[in-house]
């Protein structure tokens, strides 16, 4: 699946570039919720927790990391459309 496709690939890039493995994964119950995801984590001995439904709080740092991200884009694109003008 792609999903699991995608897990691989971060995690290769995770450890060639941090020299770190991930050992736990805390999610939503969207796809990673499946069969084939639990059975990957647990091939390669990951431990899972899971979200609440709308319980967004429980990933704050993710969040706030976002929004961190989302603000500067928002600034850099006025910032981008007043030079123009």
């Amino acid at each position: 699946a792609e999903s699991i496709l995608g897990k691989m690939e971060f995690e290769d890039w995770l450890y060639d570039n941090a020299g770190k493995s991930v050992s736990h994964y805390h999610s939503d119950n969207g796809i990673f919720a499946s069969k084939e995801w639990r059975k990957h984590c647990k091939v390669k001995l990951q431990t899972q927790s899971f979200s609440g439904v709308n319980a967004q709080h429980m990933n704050g740092k993710a969040e706030r990391n976002i929004g961190v991200i989302m603000s500067m884009a928002r600034t850099f694109l006025i910032n981008v459309s007043l030079s123009w003008t």
